[in-house]
């Protein structure tokens, strides 16, 4: 599961680094390295940038102050697709602990 994560943070760096979102793709690329680092703390880490007003989930690309559809439609997919990889490998690790 650790290469579905890897590659789905990496999707999701290339689309905020295409589409001026340079502050959340630095986030994901700092969260990237450290999925090497210390994983179980990378994947908590990369979970909290989903809560609370503000965060990526919040997150609508623009151009020109217009929303970009195609572009958000993709990180959509890809912020749901890691939301539910990152639910799964921590209740994964969680119940390894008990």
């Amino acid at each position: 599961m650790k290469n579905e994560i890897k590659t789905t943070v990496v999707s999701i760096i290339y689309i905020l680094s295409h589409n001026d979102a340079t502050a959340w793709a630095k986030i994901f690329e700092e969260l990237n390295v450290e999925l090497e680092n210390d994983y179980e703390a990378a994947l908590s880490s990369l979970r909290s940038v989903f809560g609370g007003a503000g965060s990526f989930t919040d997150l609508v690309l623009h151009k020109n102050k217009v929303p970009l559809t195609q572009e958000n439609n993709e990180l959509y997919a890809l912020k749901n697709k890691l939301y539910n990889l990152l639910k799964v490998e921590l209740a994964k690790i969680n119940s390894h602990k008990k």
